[in-house]
């Protein structure tokens, strides 16, 4: 389904009201939509349903998609730079050649080949260095090999917003122990 902006622009209109708990507002509900090259520019999208929308090349730059469903979504060259993604679900979401620099991933669900060659900044960069130094290596040699990743990524990891906020401990390297 496609919409004019002005159809999408009320839309958005009631979806504000849903979530300022004022009567006649709707929950934003744009699943399977079709909103390629959509101007959505700063829209609060919050808690919307997005699942399979059809959302390339859209403009999404500083809009707040906090725990909105993405799943499966179309984000292919969509502009996502400054957009609040927290706590987003982008379970098998195409993100591929997407801009999400300065974009805010925390807590979002995400992790599959759709996100190869997405564009990215040091904030985003920090993000995924930290998490993968917390993996939990369960064999020697996957223990061998975090032991060097953590090494290697510990100066982008600890420049993670949350680590410089204090609310996440720094990446520590473990020290080398001698037989002697």
């Amino acid at each position: 389904m496609q919409f004019t902006q002005e159809e999408l622009n009320l839309k958005l209109e009631l979806h504000v009201e849903w979530l300022n708990s004022i009567e006649g507002g709707i929950r934003l509900d744009l699943h399977s939509a079709d909103l390629r090259s959509a101007n959505l520019r700063s829209a609060d999208l919050h808690s919307a349903d997005l699942r399979y929308a059809n959302l390339s090349s859209a403009d999404l730059s500083s809009a707040d998609l906090s725990s909105a469903d993405l799943h499966s979504a179309n984000l292919h060259s969509a502009d996502l730079h400054s957009a609040n993604l927290h706590s987003a679900d982008l379970h098998s979401a195409d993100l591929s050649s997407a801009d999400l620099s300065s974009a805010n991933i925390d807590f979002t669900a995400w992790f599959s080949c759709g996100f190869l060659g997405i564009k990215c900044d040091m904030l985003l960069i920090a993000q995924y260095a930290y998490h993968l130094c917390r993996l939990e290596a369960q064999d020697d040699e996957s223990k061998e090999a975090m032991k060097k990743i953590r090494r290697n990524l510990k100066k982008y990891a600890n420049k993670m917003h949350r680590v410089q906020n204090r609310e996440l401990p720094e990446i520590k390297i473990e020290k080398v122990r001698s037989n002697l």
